[in-house]
């Protein structure tokens, strides 16, 4: 037991992140200096400079930038078109729609005060849910 508690208190005194703790000797020194026999100089001690390409680099310039401007307009069209609906169900239904107009459906569309804020919201909380998902299965991938 003594010595399972003096092992972890000399653990404890080493350690960097302790409050005082500093790094004693020399300081530190990059990875790629001369270790173990190998020239700094040489092949093998350098990273390799270049990548190896990626498939979308084989693409012309002129080919991503219409395939962007196509997801643009795409996203710009979407994007009008679900304000203009959530602006409708908000304010619209209840301006436009006559006070008896005779037909249920259309009343309680008028008279509605949950659904009308309920649908608009879900667009974005559904993008937002999406997105997050995605970006931890990345995180997952990368540290797995």
């Amino acid at each position: 037991m003594s010595a399972v508690r003096r092992n972890s208190s000399a653990a404890r005194r080493n350690s960097l992140f302790q409050p005082g703790a500093a790094l004693v000797g020399a300081p530190l020194t990059p990875y790629s200096v001369f270790r173990g026999g190998v020239d700094p100089r040489s092949s093998r001690s350098r990273s390799p400079t270049l990548a190896p390409p990626s498939p979308r680099t084989n693409q012309s310039a002129a080919a991503q930038l219409g395939e962007l401007r196509i997801y643009g307009w795409f996203l710009l069209a979407f994007t009008i078109a679900y304000l203009g609906f959530n602006a409708f169900t908000i304010v619209g239904s209840k301006l436009l729609i006559p006070e008896q107009s005779g037909s249920e459906i259309l009343d309680w569309i008028r008279n509605d005060r949950y659904y009308c804020y309920l649908v608009p919201i879900l667009g974005p909380v559904f993008v937002f849910f999406v997105f997050f998902n995605w970006l931890g299965m990345k995180y997952f991938r990368q540290n797995a």
